[in-house]
């Protein structure tokens, strides 16, 4: 994985050294900004998210307590 992480990385300078001295064309170097830009906002390749179980949680040493669901709506709920 980091041999992987490690190539990404070092595409990512290429690409941006080659952005910034303006060896793209306008559309492909908008293209790459806008791409750019969605990977520093969080909406690039993302996990798709998945919760934990609590026999998860509680393997990692996080505890975890079922409560009973109350049976009559109290002021709260309205």
């Amino acid at each position: 994985m980091m041999p992987r992480l490690k190539a990404e990385e070092q595409l990512g300078a290429i690409e941006a050294t080659a952005l910034a001295m303006g060896h793209y064309d306008k559309g492909t170097m908008r293209q790459k900004m806008r791409a750019l830009r969605d990977a520093v906002s969080g909406d690039g390749r993302r996990a798709p998210g998945v919760k934990a179980s609590p026999a998860q949680l509680g393997a990692v040493g996080i505890g975890v307590r079922m409560l009973p669901a109350p049976s009559e709506k109290v002021v709260s709920d309205v």
